[in-house]
């Protein structure tokens, strides 16, 4: 596949890890970091489960506004906000998106611990989709966390189209020998 249906497929393979950390999405609180294309097909994978509320931090307030918009025209609550804002909202949200182009690492150990404490040790489940990263992978160490990165989508997605492939394989082998 091209890389317009991979994005797709890594987009799919984030909800579906997120389904296995938690039950049903009608009450999941979803930060999106960044609001491009990527994050926003993403998003919208998510907002198709009919999250309880969507955020999107980013470094201008009217871009995150734009996309928070085309959100809410799905049905989801949805507001934008500052990044700056993100280390007193982070606590909030169950599952953080990341997805931009920083220089660094934009969310840290330190924000994310503050978090998981205020929390009570509910889990949180973490994609980064940003290259280089935008969360320090030390995050991915913390207890009741749940972080992956875009190049585990990609081995998520791969795995998934082997899997299709040998099952299509099966079913020839059943159709020939039908026939």
């Amino acid at each position: 596949p091209g890389s317009g249906s991979a994005s797709v497929s890594r987009a799919a393979a984030a909800v579906r890890l997120s389904e296995g950390i938690f039950e049903g999405g009608s009450d999941q609180r979803i930060v999106l970091i960044g609001a491009g294309e990527m994050i926003e097909l993403v998003a919208r994978h998510f907002a198709a489960r009919k999250p309880a509320s969507m955020a999107v931090a980013n470094r201008t307030l009217e871009r995150g506004e734009q996309l928070a918009a085309r959100l809410s025209e799905t049905g989801v609550a949805a507001r934008a906000m500052l990044l700056s804002e993100l280390p007193v909202e982070l606590a909030r949200f169950d599952i953080v998106i990341a997805s931009t182009a920083p220089s660094w690492p934009l969310v840290g150990l330190g924000m994310f611990g503050r978090a998981l404490k205020a929390r009570r040790h509910r889990p949180m489940f973490m994609v980064d989709l940003g290259v280089p990263r935008d969360i320090e992978p030390e995050v991915g160490r913390l207890d009741d966390v749940f972080l992956y990165t875009v190049d585990d989508l990609g081995h998520v997605v791969s795995t998934g189209m082997q899997k299709r492939r040998e099952a299509a394989e099966a079913a020839e082998a059943i159709i020939a020998r039908e026939v």
